[in-house]
């Protein structure tokens, strides 16, 4: 399991199957750059004002982590830690894909749920 894995199962209520914390994909974001740190997929240019570099662009198998590493290689100039995290953070439905990995993998189910029979939504156990 992931670091950013975790801690969105960290973060799901049991109650609901919902989650909660503000900021979480915040939280996702810097814990999917601490992962493509250690798997030296991207490292910090300390002589370039820590820049973030990408060093292989190739695919990790994890979906959410190729996403993000995908959306950094793109970028024509490089970026700090910083400004990567609210960038990353941005990618639509974070919380889902991760959640949905985790459904993948087994660990926790979804279930489809409506409110006033019309708007539908899901939810994790």
């Amino acid at each position: 399991m992931k670091v950013y894995e975790g801690l969105v199962l960290l973060a799901l209520q049991e109650e609901t199957g919902n989650t909660k914390g503000s900021h979480l994909e915040y939280t996702i974001a810097a814990a999917i750059i601490a992962e493509l740190l250690l798997l030296k997929r991207i490292r910090v240019n300390t002589d370039n004002k820590d820049k973030v570099e990408v060093l292989d662009n190739s695919p990790t198998g994890d979906t959410v982590m190729d996403e993000a590493l995908q959306k950094m290689a793109d970028r024509k100039r490089p970026d700090t830690i910083k400004n990567w995290v609210s960038h990353i953070a941005q990618i639509s439905k974070l919380k889902h894909k991760v959640a949905e990995q985790l459904v993948a993998d087994g660990i926790i189910t979804s279930e489809e749920k409506k409110v006033l029979w019309i708007f539908s939504y899901k939810v994790y156990l």
